[in-house]
C-alpha cells in the first residue's frame, strides 16, 4: 500500500511538471511574440514619424501652390468677366448699328397677297388714302417679306410688305398718317374683301420680340402706354402730368424690363411653384 500510494504521487508530480514546463514554453513564446510586434510597433511608430517630417516638409510647398492655382482662378475669372463684358458691348453695338440699317424703312401688314401684284402701286395708292405724297422715286425696293407660302398652308395669311424709302423723313410722314387714321383698309387698294392694314417701323429681329415682351409686361403690371419710335422702345405708367411725374422710360433690353417694370408672368409662376 505505502508503495503504491508513494507511486501514484511521483506519476501526479511528473504530469505537473510537464504541464508546467508547457506552460513556460506558451509563456515565452507569448514573450517572443510580444517583443516581435513591439519590434513592428516601433517600426510602425518611425514610419508615422517620417511621414509626418515628410508632410511638415510639403505643407508650406503645397500652401503655396494652392495659392498660385487660386491666383490664376482669379486672373481667369476676371478675364472672363471682361471678355463677356466686351462681347455684350459689340453686341449692343452691332444691334444698333442694324437697327441703324433699317431707319428708312417700313413694314405694311394686311394687304392680301395675290398673283401677279404691283407693290409699288399698292402702296401709291396706299399713300394717297393717307393724304400722304408720295413718288416713284421716293421708294428704293419694295417687296415681300420671306418665302412664298407653301401649297398646302394658310394662304389667308399674306406677307407684310417691306418697303426702303429714299429719305428716313418720307417714312416719318407715312408713319404719323397711318397713326392719325386707325380704320386704314385695304378697301380700294387691292381687289379683295376689305382688310384692316397696318404701317410699322421696319426693326430688327430682337427688338421686335423686346417689343413684344414689354407690351405683355406693361399690360400685366398696369402701365398704360408702351410705345416704339425710331427703333427705341419706351414705356409710361401712366399720363405725364404737368409736374412729369411720370416720364417716359426707355427699355433697352430684357433686364431693363426685369428692373423697370417686373419679371416675366412665366418667371413669377416658376417662382411660386418652387
Amino acid at each position: 500500500m505505502t508503495r503504491g500510494t508513494r507511486g501514484s504521487a511521483m506519476l501526479d508530480s511528473d504530469t505537473s511538471v510537464v504541464e508546467l514546463l508547457n506552460e513556460i514554453r506558451e509563456l515565452r513564446q507569448e514573450i517572443k511574440d510580444l517583443k516581435q510586434n513591439s519590434n513592428d510597433i516601433c517600426l510602425l511608430r518611425q514610419d508615422v514619424q517620417d511621414i509626418k517630417a515628410e508632410l511638415a516638409n510639403l505643407s508650406p510647398n503645397f500652401s503655396q501652390h494652392v495659392a498660385k492655382f487660386n491666383s490664376i482662378l482669379e486672373a481667369k475669372d476676371q478675364e472672363i468677366k471682361s471678355l463677356k463684358l466686351t462681347i455684350s458691348q459689340f453686341q449692343t453695338t452691332l444691334s444698333v448699328l442694324e437697327q441703324s440699317s433699317l431707319r428708312n424703312e417700313i413694314e405694311v401688314c394686311g394687304v392680301p397677297e395675290q398673283n401677279a401684284e404691283n407693290l409699288t402701286h399698292i402702296l401709291m395708292t396706299m399713300s394717297q388714302k393717307l393724304n400722304v405724297e408720295l413718288q416713284e422715286t421716293d421708294i428704293d425696293v419694295i417687296s415681300r417679306a420671306g418665302p412664298r407660302p407653301k401649297i398646302g398652308n394658310d394662304s389667308t395669311k399674306s406677307r407684310p410688305i417691306v418697303v426702303k424709302l429714299i429719305r428716313k423723313a418720307k417714312r416719318d410722314e407715312l408713319l404719323r398718317a397711318a397713326k392719325s387714321r386707325k380704320n386704314l383698309t385695304s378697301e380700294n387698294i387691292v381687289n379683295t374683301s376689305p382688310s384692316n392694314i397696318y404701317l410699322n417701323e421696319r426693326v430688327t429681329k430682337e427688338k421686335r420680340l423686346l417689343f413684344r415682351e414689354a407690351r405683355a409686361r406693361t399690360r400685366t403690371y398696369g402701365f398704360r402706354f408702351c410705345w416704339m419710335r425710331d427703333g427705341n422702345i419706351y414705356i409710361r405708367k401712366n399720363e405725364s402730368g404737368p409736374s412729369g411725374q411720370f416720364p417716359a422710360i426707355r427699355i433697352q433690353s430684357m433686364e431693363d424690363l426685369d428692373k423697370l417694370v417686373g419679371s416675366s408672368t412665366s418667371t413669377a409662376n416658376t417662382d411660386n411653384s418652387d
